[in-house]
């Protein structure tokens, strides 16, 4: 996948849906051009794993929306203390994502 397919499925998914919790306004400062990070996953030893990171939460201390290619859905990760991301989980779609934050 690459930043262009990834931004199609995003609108794609948000086209249709019926926000629970979010405004377009919220949701388009938050979305970002994807790119790949890499997060530990404390369910797998803490073992480094890349994801497309695709939103960020107000100023980059909150919550991160993150597509996992290998499930080919979307999860959160949160920025750790000392730098880098930790990831929390996969949610299902984008909206399903965001509307479990």
């Amino acid at each position: 996948m690459n930043p262009e397919q990834l931004k199609s499925l995003i609108d794609d998914q948000i086209s249709n849906h019926n926000f629970k919790y979010w405004r377009p306004e919220q949701i388009s400062k938050g979305r970002v051009v994807p790119k790949i990070i890499s997060c530990c996953d404390p369910s797998n030893n803490d073992e480094p794993e890349d994801f497309w990171l695709v939103f960020v939460e107000g100023d980059g201390n909150g919550y991160q929306v993150v597509f996992d290619e290998d499930w080919n859905e979307f999860g959160l990760a949160t920025a750790a203390k000392y730098g880098g991301y930790i990831f929390l989980g996969i949610y299902g779609t984008f909206p399903e994502t965001l509307d479990a934050m």
